[in-house]
């Protein structure tokens, strides 16, 4: 809970933080949060998308012709778009080029890293979960790591803890359901 002294500290800053004052602080205000300009309401371009709207309608203008104020706002419209829809084009090569950079250097350790991730679905559902594990190397790898770790627990100790038991019942793939006895790793009559 926050003391007095802090709700007292917080109302302190408050009085000095007005925001800005001038239009041009207003201005860059606006902006602060402008990544990209391509999404949110209303179209706010970057200062160089700005002056390529403005450089491309000269052009367009002239060869479309605008007869009027419907065809004046479908051509500034058409600009506006095009613009964006190279920034598109601009950011999606940016983002395979840095996909395709990252997959060559880190490719394997993302794919352990997705398994890691996938096996905390063991707890709910280990059928599913061993299932979709096995689908990929990295997955089996995650699965014989774990099979390999209780091989050595069962040489050293000569049995499992129930924690232990409960992992190898998920690597199995046994349901929740159908872990009490007998299962699959209780010893038979032989």
């Amino acid at each position: 809970m926050t003391s007095l002294r802090q709700i007292e500290a917080n109302q302190r800053n408050a009085q000095l933080s007005t925001g800005p004052r001038t239009e041009a602080g207003k201005e860059q205000s606006r902006k602060n949060a402008l990544k990209h300009g391509l999404s949110g309401a209303g179209v706010v371009l970057p200062a160089e998308e700005a002056a390529a709207v403005a450089a491309r309608a000269v052009g367009w203008n002239e060869a479309l012709r605008p007869r009027n104020d419907v065809e004046q706002w479908h051509a500034e419209e058409a600009v506006v778009a095009s613009i964006q829809i190279d920034r598109c084009h601009a950011e999606e090569r940016a983002l395979r080029i840095g996909l395709a950079e990252r997959a060559s250097v880190c490719w394997d350790e993302d794919r352990r890293l997705a398994a890691a991730v996938l096996a905390r679905g063991f707890r709910n559902h280990p059928d599913r979960t061993r299932i979709e594990l096995r689908r990929s190397p990295q997955g089996c790898d995650w699965l014989l790591e774990r099979w390999q770790a209780l091989g050595r627990a069962l040489e050293i100790k000569g049995e499992w803890t129930e924690a232990q038991t409960a992992l190898a019942l998920d690597l199995l793939g046994t349901p929740l359901e159908f872990r009490e006895s007998p299962n699959r790793l209780d010893p038979g009559p032989d």
